[in-house]
């Protein structure tokens, strides 16, 4: 996997307080897969490291075995009659990649950083506290390369990463003022005309609130 897991441990706490986590698993293809809302991940049963489960039993008890399950705060569970897609998107192939930007931009409004990946035509903004879920460096010897970002037709706007163990999906911010993405996108493609490099905004701690 490639998740840190200090981060997938706040983002499960945040899930649950607000009723929002769900767990499934199915047994042909051996793949959980964990939501809260505004993140996807989804892990082969053999892949799924220690210390990520550790973490989400801990909250949650007994892992769900071919049955999906919402999660409430209260500690009851609701089983959900059909959440084939999560699986069948785990599998699915890029159809379309981003470029990842080292463009951020605070929301005055919320106090939240995003990060910004380009289309090409348009700049789509990721809340930088859900971005730091994805950490090269807690690759194990099992991981292979990470592909991402992409999207496919069955994930919609939610931006994905994979790899051989893997599948994360991070759900884009809805952004008020779309001129201020663009200003953003025409500086980008005038620093890649002139061979110029980005300056990153100086990082500051967005805590993992999404709006």
């Amino acid at each position: 996997m490639f998740i840190k897991t200090t981060v997938f441990k706040r983002l499960l706490k945040q899930a649950y307080k607000r009723d929002l986590l769900q767990v499934g698993h199915e047994d042909n293809t051996n793949i959980y897969y964990i939501i809260g809302g505004y993140w996807a991940i989804m892990v082969e049963k053999r892949f799924f490291t220690n210390a990520a489960k550790a973490a989400l039993v801990e909250l949650i008890g007994d892992l769900p075995k071919n049955e999906s399950i919402k999660i409430y705060s209260d500690g009851t569970r609701q089983q959900l009659i059909d959440d084939s897609a999560w699986f069948a998107l785990a599998l699915r192939e890029p159809e379309e990649y981003l470029e990842e930007t080292n463009l951020l931009m605070e929301e005055e409004k919320f106090g939240v950083l995003s990060r910004l990946f380009s289309t090409g035509k348009n700049l789509i903004p990721v809340n930088e506290g859900l971005y730091s879920l994805i950490d090269e460096e807690t690759k194990t010897s099992d991981d292979l390369d990470i592909v991402g970002p992409y999207r496919t037709r069955l994930s919609g706007h939610m931006l994905m990463w994979k790899n051989n163990t893997s599948t994360v999906g991070l759900s884009p911010r809805v952004w008020d003022d779309d001129g201020e993405l663009m200003e953003q996108l025409e500086e980008l493609e005038q620093l890649k005309r002139f061979g110029g490099k980005q300056d990153e905004h100086e990082r500051k701690n967005t805590g993992m609130e999404e709006s």
